[in-house]
């Protein structure tokens, strides 16, 4: 029977509690990165054309998605966590070192999809002139991008597991077996998302420093939600002899 939200993050409490100085590394090395890219970012100028716009969303893209490998590797740390299993800090560039190729490839899925959801809102943004129609517009299309946005991100939440579970699994085989697993539970990963809202603008009350807190805790929710989810769908493939990081 699966457990609610509320019991999934009582879970992680308890897997973090005691050893928060061990996660919150994860977390830090994460936040650093990410004022990295964004310092990278800083690097590109922007004139206002639409050409240095693309150019900076292009590279930010694909910041984004190498910055994306990292969080799943931090998130396979907290799934080991909950599993009992020892896990270095160095299980943070895992996916670069096991055909990050897959990997790469689910994050630009990703990101192309939000792309895609919040396209209308960035035409606004650039085209519209009126500034009252202009803010109306942007508002009304990022409500909508966002909601369409986090049902996305819901259907394909656990095929980076997968992807860490099965060396053999391709990404879009694990894009098409996580919307298969997600089937009726999508609602339920969106409320888990909508909780953390709150510890997130509290985290901005801190200038982010709550986010070092607030990443290991959703990370682990994240993977607790997978293990209540999705490990018995994984555990009636392992007949296949697929090569998974857990047996090594």
């Amino acid at each position: 029977m699966t457990i609610n939200n509320a019991q999934i993050k009582q879970k992680a409490r308890q897997t973090l509690e005691g050893h928060w100085f061990e996660h919150c590394s994860f977390s830090v090395l994460l936040i650093v990165l990410e004022l990295l890219c964004a310092g990278i970012l800083n690097l590109f100028p922007d004139n206002g054309s639409l050409a240095a716009a693309v150019v900076i969303l292009v590279a930010a893209s694909i910041l984004q998605a190498l910055l994306g490998l990292f969080v799943t590797g931090a998130s396979f740390h907290f799934l080991k966590c909950l599993r009992g299993e020892p896990s270095p800090l160095g299980d943070i560039v895992l996916p670069f070192k096991k055909q990050p190729d897959r990997y790469l490839i689910v994050e630009l899925i990703e990101i192309a999809a939000g792309l895609l959801c919040y396209l209308p809102m960035m035409a606004a943004a650039y085209f519209m002139r009126s500034p009252a129609l202009r803010l109306l517009l942007l508002l009304l299309f990022l409500i909508g991008g966002t909601a369409v946005y986090m049902v996305v991100k819901a259907a394909f939440v656990f095929s980076r597991f997968y992807l860490l579970e099965d060396n053999k699994l391709g990404a879009i085989a694990s894009l098409k077996k996580s919307a298969a697993a997600m089937k009726g539970k999508k609602r339920s990963y969106v409320k888990l998302l909508l909780s953390f809202i709150g510890y997130l603008l509290l985290s901005l009350c801190t200038a982010g420093l709550g986010l070092i807190w607030v990443i290991p805790y959703f990370l682990t929710s994240q993977a607790e939600f997978y293990i209540d989810s999705a490990e018995s769908t994984l555990a009636s493939d392992s007949g296949t002899g697929s090569e998974t990081f857990v047996s090594k």
